[in-house]
């Protein structure tokens, strides 16, 4: 019953490009990261909101939980998050997309991303809004011809979106 006052999930290739750009090292151990703040005027109740948050996310096997409960841990999380987009965006020639599903349907969104971007031979990253169950997914271009690009990307694209139309 903790309602989240900020929810993002951010793909580990999202965080290791923003690594790299930023020279910054962000605590990642699995496939995500789930960045979840909640706020409010007691210290106390917030530490235990913390406490089953971390709970909860170990129990659905999350492989670690990174509290940051200092101002200068949560400022430099924020930036991380922040700098995504940029970061993912100096890579090459892109195309983002936005995908938005019912937030129980978003690992399945997760994997159909990975599997149209498969399919089509495209590198995608993606990150987003948990909460709104909104998740930015940015297809590069890489080095293939410009020719090459569009051929794969309008099929990949119009994949991406029935497969989330279908979610």
């Amino acid at each position: 019953k903790i309602i989240p006052c900020a929810c993002e999930y951010m793909e580990r290739e999202a965080v290791e490009v923003t690594e790299a750009r930023k020279g910054q090292k962000f605590p990642v151990s699995g496939e995500a990261v789930l960045l979840i703040e909640v706020d409010g005027n007691n210290a106390e109740l917030l530490d235990q909101d913390i406490e089953k948050i971390a709970e909860c996310c170990i129990e659905c096997g999350a492989p670690d939980v990174y509290p940051a409960t200092d101002n200068d841990k949560r400022a430099q999380i924020w930036a991380m998050r922040r700098s995504i987009g940029e970061s993912v965006k100096a890579i090459s020639a892109y195309r983002e997309e936005d995908t938005v599903v019912p937030r129980s349907r978003l690992p399945e969104l997760v994997q159909a991303i990975r599997e149209v971007a498969k399919k089509h031979g495209l590198r995608a990253i993606s990150y987003g809004h948990i909460g709104d169950g909104n998740i930015h997914v940015n297809i590069l271009k890489g080095n293939a011809s410009d020719e090459e690009w569009t051929r794969r990307l309008d099929p990949a694209v119009r994949e991406l979106f029935q497969r989330t139309l279908a979610l």
